[in-house]
């Protein structure tokens, strides 16, 4: 039962919304590990 509500189906079974957010998420993961980048080139 897991099986299935992961991976590819899991989209199905997430609320609208969901992947937006998701998305907002790993964007502001990237920018935050640019910003890390900045800092250790500035040091």
């Amino acid at each position: 039962m897991y099986k299935v509500l992961t991976g590819s189906s899991r989209q199905s079974y997430s609320p609208p919304g969901y992947q937006d957010f998701s998305k907002w998420e790993s964007v502001l993961k990237i920018k935050e590990g640019l910003l890390r980048q900045k800092e250790i080139v500035i040091d």
